[in-house]
């Protein structure tokens, strides 16, 4: 599976660099037969690694620095093909180019197929989240202004009004529950920021284990007596309780847990949420 592909080469590249890059991580397939790319020589600004399922396909790239070579088109750019470096797409290698490199392919003969992950260096998270805010904020545009006086000032209502709703979002814990949410659909997924296919499962297994491939984090919301629970790209809701606590740290740890001991306890509605999160887990991917 692609996703499964993509989200072990993240983990394999952060675990190499010792970190991740700030932005997202995209897939990208390519097939066909072209004389070239349809808009010419350009950059991504993302670390591109190229999996050759076909081959035919050559990445034509030159250094960041050649600014004068952007959007050049086939075939104005053959003259300055000698002054970069061709990458060729084989079955038994991976390519790469770097965030800043320019380049254009082309796929001359044979069609060839190719599945591309890129890493943008910068990301927008944090940037997302305020524009959210911005939005529910009330920000009329005042067309007349009272006339004021020497004495003691106090804020225009406009101001009054946002400054209350800048209070009321920040004692919400609804904001800083989207943006967990938020979080741990991209941390769960490698940056991916999609979930994994779901899989149908008609009965779990009596025992189950977190797989190798999966991430699964999770948060309690005391307030709501919620726990937000992640694996691979998939955010849920379930009820908290310290037994579920402990069956998710067991689970992360890589012990095996025993689905048939839970069917026999005493507390049935605590049993029923410890399966409903195995369930949910099983759906996505993760055991």
């Amino acid at each position: 599976m692609i996703w499964d592909v993509a989200k072990t080469f993240s983990d394999q590249l952060a675990l190499s660099i010792g970190y991740r890059p700030g932005g997202r991580v995209d897939i990208d397939c390519f097939i066909g037969r072209y004389s070239s790319t349809h808009i010419g020589i350009h950059v991504d600004h993302a670390h591109n690694f190229g999996f050759t399922l076909r081959d035919g396909k050559t990445m034509f790239t030159w250094p960041g620095n050649r600014l004068d070579l952007v959007g050049v088109r086939f075939p104005d750019y053959q003259a300055f093909k000698s002054e970069g470096v061709p990458l060729k797409y084989k079955e038994n290698r991976v390519t790469y180019f770097p965030a800043d490199w320019l380049h254009v392919a082309e796929t001359r003969s044979d069609i060839s197929a190719n599945v591309n992950i890129a890493f943008w260096e910068t990301g927008d998270d944090s940037q997302q989240n305020a524009n959210y805010v911005k939005g529910l904020l009330q920000v009329p545009n005042r067309t007349r202004h009272d006339v004021r006086s020497s004495g003691i000032a106090s804020l225009n209502p406009d101001d009054e009004l946002l400054l209350s709703s800048l209070k009321s979002l920040l004692d919400s814990a609804s904001l800083k529950r989207r943006m967990m949410i938020a979080q741990l659909i991209a941390d769960t997924s490698s940056r991916l920021n999609v979930g994994r296919p779901i899989v149908e499962v008609e009965e779990l297994d009596n025992v189950i284990a977190l797989n190798a491939i999966s991430t699964l984090q999770w948060t309690p919301v005391f307030q709501e007596g919620e726990i937000l629970i992640a694996a691979n790209g998939h955010c849920g809701s379930f009820r908290y309780s310290r037994a579920l606590h402990d069956f998710l740290n067991h689970l992360c740890t890589g012990q095996q847990v025993n689905l048939s001991d839970l069917s026999s306890g005493n507390d049935k509605v605590l049993n029923d949420d410890l399966l409903r999160v195995a369930a949910s887990l099983a759906r996505w991917g993760a055991l």
